[in-house]
């Protein structure tokens, strides 16, 4: 069965809504490693985009996936 990597990104962003999401706590609502795949793969192309930004604050540690927002109009 093939899996979409756009609505998956989707839902990414809807929990993204104003804040911080843990990557750990994405990955533990995953039923199966395909799952797995596409949630690394839609997070990588929302980087690639500039829609999110992720930081690790140790080695080893969680990543934390923050939503970037869109930027407002031009000044005139």
């Amino acid at each position: 069965m093939s899996k979409d990597i756009f609505p998956k990104g989707i839902a990414i962003r809807l929990r993204l809504v104003g804040r911080t999401a843990s990557f750990q706590r994405l990955l533990s609502q995953a039923t199966s490693r395909m799952e797995i795949v596409v949630t690394l793969l839609a997070v990588l192309e929302m980087i690639k985009q500039i829609r999110i930004t992720i930081r690790q604050d140790r080695l080893f540690g969680d990543v934390l996936i923050s939503r970037l927002e869109p930027p407002g109009p031009p000044a005139s």
